[in-house]
């Protein structure tokens, strides 16, 4: 039986201490387009915005859509990796758990049981 490949985790101290944010802005009718990401897990929350365009991950094996004005939150440890994405507007947000008190760190927990996904739009 062959083995089976290890997942990667990324740590918060790869793109800064605690806190990232990123804004993706290009001119009118742009589109950055990303490539597919492997698979791999954060030891953060992990929070993208779209106000423009859209993004399809996979998260814990499972398929999602992002589109024009969405938010999509997750939580650490989850697999999940960028099968494609297509955006003109939007911002990338990563928060260590250390910056949260405990009673903040076990609400998002319990909601986060699954994938959040809110359609901004409505």
């Amino acid at each position: 039986m062959a083995k089976s490949k290890k997942i990667p985790v990324y740590g918060m101290e790869r793109w800064s201490s605690g806190m990232y944010i990123k804004p993706v802005e290009t001119n009118v009718g742009e589109r950055l387009h990303y490539a597919r990401s492997e698979p791999h897990r954060h030891d953060f929350y992990y929070v993208v915005l779209i106000a423009q365009g859209s993004m399809a991950m996979e998260v814990d094996h499972t398929s999602h859509e992002l589109a024009d004005r969405s938010l999509f939150l997750s939580f650490p440890g989850q697999i999940h990796s960028i099968t494609s994405a297509e955006l003109g507007r939007g911002w990338f947000l990563a928060f260590d758990p250390g910056l949260l008190d405990q009673q903040i760190k076990d609400l998002l927990n319990q909601c986060l049981s699954e994938v959040m996904l809110i359609d901004l739009a409505r």
